[in-house]
């Protein structure tokens, strides 16, 4: 029986879609936000043939010993999922976790259509001008060179000859910088120590504003929704520590947990801390309550989400006139190299 499990749990390779992972969330938090068990709001949602295969594995892990986070993890299942339910098996509100995580997915992935939307007529358009760059650069510009070269001055032929062949080559390097920049990101980067990937992320401006920002975000609110528990806050880093879906947070929280045994204040540690806003130290350095400290960083956390919604929808926006920008440069830049040896011959004439 357990060789078919395994083999049963080896053989299946289909995950659901990101779409129909978000509907399965919503589904789950539903049922048992109604009073179903977990167990039982995995059979309800069993019937359903689409989420059939998946449900019974997931009831195989929980009944293996399992958590329904590690169960998640196995289905490919985002971390920005599967950290609020991990952190639910420690501060309980299981059902709320699953609902916060839902609606952060839905907001990430209703970000990834408008890219996707936002990004696909220019994309169609840089194919179209690259097959014509290389339409003029294999048949156009040789029958324009021979031409040319019979005039008296071959100067501005060579000097087309010379914007072409650099405009080609400008634009192979870019496609094989920018395939070369995914392949090491996806590959090497995340075999690096966390420091080494810390200290990397620091030198790209863009990048490292965006991962301050959603660091700062899980810190508000994973660190909130544990102190609400009752949780001391020691215990509280000790949880975030054990966890592996977010890396540095679980970075940060081993030195937050090893400062406070010494004695240094939490506002203290978080200024020493680059990936964090300094103004949650603000929140620490209050004289507050627990109950205080866990609106202010619920607070907190709502106001990181509309900022990075705001940011990111912003710069998906720039996408668009940024790629038509370096095609009408391309293009003026063509036409200029075309140009200028006719009107070269023109005046021989």
């Amino acid at each position: 029986m357990a060789l078919f499990q395994k083999l049963f749990l080896m053989k299946a390779k289909n995950r659901l879609s990101p779409p129909d992972q978000l509907r399965f969330l919503k589904r789950l938090a539903r049922l048992m936000e109604l009073g179903y068990p977990l167990i039982q709001a995995l059979e309800t949602l069993q019937a359903d043939e689409q989420f059939r295969s998946m449900t019974i594995r997931i009831k195989l892990t929980l009944k293996n010993g399992g958590t329904l986070d590690q169960a998640l993890v196995n289905e490919r299942f985002p971390g920005l999922v599967t950290s609020f339910v991990f952190f639910a098996r420690n501060g309980g509100r299981l059902v709320e976790s699953i609902q916060k995580g839902s609606v952060l997915y839905e907001h990430q992935l209703a970000q990834q259509k408008t890219l996707r939307s936002t990004s696909r007529y220019p994309l169609i358009l840089l194919v179209s001008f690259l097959i014509l760059f290389f339409f003029i650069k294999r048949f156009l510009l040789p029958s324009f060179t021979q031409i040319f070269e019979t005039a008296s001055d071959s100067s501005a032929a060579q000097y087309a000859l010379f914007v072409i062949n650099a405009l080609s080559y400008g634009l192979i390097g870019i496609m094989v910088c920018a395939s070369g920049v995914f392949i090491v990101w996806r590959v090497l980067i995340p075999r690096l120590h966390i420091k080494q990937q810390l200290n990397l992320i620091r030198r790209i401006p863009g990048y490292r504003n965006y991962v301050r920002m959603q660091t700062s975000f899980n810190f508000a609110s994973h660190v909130g929704s544990l102190l609400e528990s009752g949780l001391p806050i020691k215990d509280v880093f000790q949880i975030i520590a054990s966890q592996k879906q977010l890396p540095i947070l679980s970075h940060y929280s081993v030195k937050m947990t090893r400062e406070l045994t010494k004695g240094v204040l939490p506002s203290e540690i978080l200024k020493q801390m680059p990936f964090i806003y300094h103004n949650l130290a603000v929140l620490f350095q209050k004289n507050v309550d627990s109950e205080t400290l866990v609106k202010d960083l619920a607070v907190y956390a709502e106001f990181l989400t509309e900022d990075m919604h705001r940011k990111t929808i912003r710069m998906i926006a720039m996408i668009q006139p940024a790629v038509f920008l370096m095609l009408a440069c391309f293009i003026i830049l063509t036409y200029v190299a075309l140009m200028a040896p006719m009107l070269d011959l023109i005046k021989t004439i």
